[in-house]
This record gives structure tokens, sequence and C-alpha cells, in this order.
């Protein structure tokens, strides 16, 4: 059986691996895959803008990504609930946000 080994060029810097897995009403979340920020739309990063500010967040975000908006979008693309996401290990919500900043500041 020949055995796929994935090198830094074919991996996708939105498809995140936790170092610690999170259970959430049994069920296991051991990847957050961002790659539907690719699809969004400029209503859908509105809306999660409107929720930002509701949970209390400043209308500007420049060139930073505050957790609870970090929260939002994550939720938005995946769906997981902020609940869940809310157990996330620091390491894990501090390379996630690096990631995200990344694809909205410096990917192309």
């Amino acid at each position: 059986m020949e055995k796929t080994v994935k090198t830094k060029d074919t991996e996708d810097f939105l498809v995140y691996p936790l170092e610690k897995e999170v259970v959430f009403e049994g069920n296991k979340i051991e990847t957050i895959d961002l790659t539907s920020l690719r699809k969004m739309t400029l209503d859908e990063l509105a809306e999660i803008y409107d929720a930002y500010e509701a949970l209390g967040g400043s209308d500007t975000i420049a060139m930073g990504v505050p957790l609870r908006f970090l929260k939002l979008v994550i939720q938005n693309v995946t769906g997981i609930p902020l609940e869940a996401l809310g157990r996330l290990s620091a390491r894990d919500t501090l390379r996630l946000r690096a990631r995200v900043y990344r694809f909205f500041y410096l990917s192309k």
C-alpha cells in the first residue's frame, strides 16, 4: 500500500490540525478547515462584523484579528458552535489567528 506524504507545497495553510482536540456534545473536533474563506462574500463578512459589534467589539478591525472576531469567522466558515470554539487551546487559537490574518492580509 502506497502512503501519500504531504509536502509544504501541497498542504493548504487554511486546514489546521489541532494540537489538542476539542470534544463538544460528544463530537471530536480535530481539524479546523478554513478553506471556505475563499468563497466568503462581502455580505457574509458584513454579517460577521455586525455580530462582532453586537458582542462588544469595536467597528475597527484594521490589520488585526481580535479573538471575538476570529471566533465568528471560524464559526461562519466551519459551522462549529461558538461554545465549542471557546474550548480551543490558547496555542491552537493563536495559530488559527495567524492563519486568518495571513489569508486576509498576506496571501495572494
